[in-house]
């Protein structure tokens, strides 16, 4: 890499079969090295793939927190979207990379930035993947019970109470899945019991309905209104 470097190869060009750069292969792999090399040596950190993603999408998504380090010091846009609607942010919580999720937080990445459009996880109340839902990485975190990301979103000063397109927030994704150890943390961490969706749903309401015992028991214990449930 370094010789091709030092013969003045073109750090940038696009292999068109595949529409990536050396730069997106190395993040890709993990190649943390090369990644170094290549961005020392000028390449351009926000080039995309067909896909819209860049080099910072594919390391967050790999889990390559060394990589996503390397590429925030060398100002990659950290809060730029795909063209299927997610920041590198989006991509790390969703497979619970929490080294990628801190990196990326202390490289600048706005924790409250939302998806868009595609973006539209199957959960059964939330099914209509023509819709924008609008989720955070604190929505994608509770939702799948990625605790370790959840928890470092919130410590990275991610909004608890942010709501989606249907007026969910954190606490009903998690409440709903029956995440208890994400419903725990976002407790300890001061949320809003008592909000309600734009059915009118409270997160203890949800674990009520879902089943959810251990939701429920962590709810009320944190003082969550009991008003207007089905029968428990």
């Amino acid at each position: 890499m370094q010789a091709l470097v030092d013969g003045d190869a073109d750090v940038d060009t696009i292999r068109a079969d595949l529409g990536k750069t050396a730069l997106h292969f190395a993040a890709q792999k993990g190649q943390w090295h090369c990644l170094q090399v290549l961005t020392e040596s000028g390449a351009d950190p926000d080039v995309t793939t067909e896909d819209g993603e860049t080099a910072l999408h594919l390391a967050a998504s790999g889990g390559f927190s060394q990589c996503v380090q390397i590429l925030t010091e060398a100002k990659a846009d950290v809060d730029r979207r795909t063209d299927y609607g997610k920041t590198a942010l989006h991509l790390a919580t969703s497979d619970d990379h929490f080294k990628c999720v801190r990196a990326l937080i202390k490289g600048g990445a706005d924790p409250d930035v939302t998806t868009y459009s595609s973006y539209a996880p199957e959960i059964m109340l939330l099914n209509d993947c023509s819709r924008d839902y609008r989720w955070t990485a604190l929505h994608i975190a509770a939702h799948h019970g990625h605790v370790k990301s959840l928890r470092a979103l919130i410590m990275g000063g991610a909004d608890l109470n942010a709501t989606n397109t249907d007026g969910w927030a954190a606490l009903h994704m998690a409440a709903w899945g029956g995440h208890r150890e994400c419903v725990k943390a976002l407790i300890q961490a001061r949320v809003n019991l008592n909000v309600a969706t734009n059915q009118g749903k409270t997160a203890f309401q949800l674990a009520v309905e879902q089943g959810r015992k251990e939701c429920q028991e962590a709810l009320e214990s944190a003082g969550a209104q009991k008003k207007n449930c089905p029968v428990q």
